[in-house]
């Protein structure tokens, strides 16, 4: 680098993913796209008793191996032909 460097402070997480200002970005979004901008929400962790309630009902193995099909690739494909 040429010249003198200066320290940055570090960037927060928020900062990588959130518009400053609420100007305009370069492009314009689609109409079906802006609302993703209009809600932030936190998550949170579980507290304990929610952990506990966690492990006793998904503990039990994949629950993938329980499901069952509620319809056959030629039941789809009739639907299709209908649609």
């Amino acid at each position: 680098m040429d010249g003198p460097t200066h320290a940055m402070e570090p960037r927060r997480r928020e900062d990588w993913t959130q518009k400053r200002g609420g100007g305009e970005d370069t492009y314009q979004l689609a109409e079906g796209e802006r609302d993703r901008f209009a809600a932030r929400i936190s998550m949170g962790y579980p507290d304990a008793a929610a952990e506990l309630e966690m492990r006793d009902t998904q503990g039990q193995g994949a629950p993938l191996g329980r499901l069952t099909p509620v319809a056959h690739a030629a039941d789809v494909r009739d639907l299709i032909e209908v649609v």
